[in-house]
């Protein structure tokens, strides 16, 4: 089965990046990053669908420092943000900056389930926003050929 997408997952714990990893693949391409300068090299050299971000990195950059970045250099990118050590003003904050959701780890890891029904929701949203409208499609069609219409209608 093809992958429905690239999920870029930026978690520098390696039992939390192999939940991700379970999670998610086959069913999705799944690129991992440990730290926030890598993942920003990722989203400049190919495509992701969506990122899932830590707050919470051994980096220097807070999960925000990246979030901030992320939605500059790549407008329109989704990013879920996750961590174990959030409250409602960093949720608020993340929002603010971009995120299309904030989820907390939880013990029982069944926060991996709600971060899946999130990408899934995510990016056929962003999928259906991407599908063009036959409105579009004809609209285009004439911008392309709009010298040949003009010439064909003044002659």
């Amino acid at each position: 089965m093809p992958a429905k997408g690239t999920l870029l997952v930026v978690e520098d714990n390696a039992d939390h990046l192999e939940l991700f990893m379970d999670a998610f693949t086959p069913e999705y391409e799944v690129v991992t990053a440990s730290e926030g300068e890598e993942c920003l090299k990722i989203i400049g050299e190919r495509h992701c669908d969506l990122v899932i971000l830590d707050y919470y990195l051994s980096s220097h950059f807070s999960g925000l420092d990246i979030l901030r970045r992320i939605t500059k250099s790549a407008p329109g990118l989704p990013v879920v943000m996750v961590t174990a050590y959030g409250n409602e003003d960093l949720a608020v904050q993340a929002m603010k900056f971009g995120a299309k959701d904030y989820i907390r780890k939880t013990l029982d890891n069944s926060y991996i389930d709600r971060i899946h029904r999130h990408v899934l929701e995510i990016l056929e949203a962003k999928g259906a926003d991407e599908q063009p409208s036959v409105r579009q499609d004809v609209l285009r069609f004439f911008e392309e050929h709009r010298e040949d219409f003009v010439t064909r209608w003044l002659e």
